[in-house]
């Protein structure tokens, strides 16, 4: 078990409390959130949401890391100034309250199914001999904030270590950048690759996905994928492994996904591009039987919803068909694969319809969506996504 805070900053190279005040001073206008870190995010990022209520004039939020998670907002960029041998995130919006939570390393923020959710490294982990991974913290009204953090992520396994295997496990850097998918969460986190000598200039880092359906719990689709790797690169110095931090920007527009992250230590914007939305997708196995996938339940409780997919491989000899599924797991009326006119063209957006009905009706209970892959080589198909809109 680590001793304490400041004989573990000691070890691994950090400037101890009683230092940080004058080493912070010192490097302030260059550098003035060296030993605190803080997150802040644009008030469009928010969906739509009003925080109005909460602070006036509001265009961007942070949290601030080493004493504890502090909430300030205000119409202009953050500065961090020395508190008590400490730094602290300072704006013309700052809540009294602060800190608002233990320790943690933010990496992303989120409001989902009506929390406000922040993820990083740290909580009651950081300091309790444990490795890095990514916790949560929530609130409702983003002022008062859990104490107690939701373990989300974790890579190694979890159990006390020695001063002497820190940094030689596989672990997670920073939490993870999320970005909201209606019912599911899209997360790009740190893939820590640790050294058995426990050198940091020789750990390296990609970046590896989770997704989650509750904001606190977080899981690999495909465990230990790198979905974005690491390389050397020109313009990073020598010096270190090669190594990526995850960024808070996710965005589609028309048919691309774009992602910005960095080198991680060096600094520079890098920016990664895929088909809209097509980061992974399900397929056949060859000479499967009555391929189909089904979804998770859903409700639809109020009618006009609509469904769309986004399929690649679909042509004359390949195709889709959409169900509706009852709680018998059988076909409602109406919404049968038979009824469905089948997908036989490749987009990233396209309407599924059934003979009579283009919209979906209000259900009482939940439903579920069978997706059938048929054809003369349905395992061709690769689908990527389903989504359902009003429109």
């Amino acid at each position: 078990m680590f001793s304490s805070l400041p004989d573990l900053q000691k070890e691994r190279g950090f400037p101890h409390p009683s230092r940080k005040k004058k080493l912070l001073q010192s490097k302030r206008e260059s550098t003035p959130t060296r030993f605190g870190q803080t997150l802040g995010l644009p008030l469009e990022r928010f969906a739509g949401e009003d925080l109005s209520a909460l602070l006036d004039d509001v265009s961007c939020i942070g949290f601030e890391v080493v004493e504890g998670v502090a909430l300030a907002a205000g119409p202009g960029d953050f500065h961090a100034v020395s508190l008590n041998g400490f730094s602290q995130a300072k704006s013309q919006g700052e809540s009294p309250k602060n800190p608002l939570g233990p320790v943690l390393e933010p990496s992303r923020l989120i409001r989902f199914n009506g929390y406000y959710y922040v993820n990083g490294q740290g909580g009651a982990y950081i300091s309790g001999g444990l490795n890095r991974m990514m916790v949560t913290f929530a609130s409702y009204d983003f002022e008062h904030w859990t104490q107690a953090s939701a373990l989300s992520f974790h890579r190694a396994p979890i159990t006390e270590y020695s001063l002497q295997q820190w940094n030689t496990l596989e672990e997670v850097h920073l939490g993870a950048s999320v970005m909201g998918r209606g019912n599911v969460i899209l997360g790009v986190y740190g893939m820590w690759h640790g050294v058995p000598s426990g050198d940091r200039s020789y750990v390296t880092m990609d970046l590896g996905l989770v997704v989650s359906n509750d904001g606190l719990h977080f899981r690999e689709p495909i465990p230990g994928f790198r979905f974005l790797p690491s390389r050397e690169e020109l313009e990073v110095p020598l010096g270190r492994g090669p190594s990526l931090a995850q960024g808070q920007g996710m965005v589609s527009i028309g048919d691309k996904t774009l992602y910005w992250y960095e080198a991680w230590g060096s600094g520079g914007v890098r920016l990664a591009t895929w088909e809209r939305d097509r980061f992974g997708y399900l397929s056949p196995f060859k000479d499967d039987r009555d391929p189909h996938v089904v979804s998770c339940p859903l409700r639809f409780e109020r009618e006009g919803a609509r469904l769309f997919v986004n399929a690649d491989g679909l042509s004359d000899n390949t195709q889709l068909a959409v169900e509706l599924l009852g709680r018998d797991f059988q076909p409602l009326p109406g919404y049968s694969g038979e009824d469905c006119v089948p997908l036989r063209t490749s987009e990233f957006r396209q309407a599924v319809r059934w003979r009579n009905k283009e919209t979906l009706e209000a259900f009482s209970l939940p439903t579920h969506l069978r997706v059938k892959f048929g054809g003369v080589r349905p395992e061709d198909v690769k689908l990527y996504a389903i989504y359902v809109a009003s429109e």
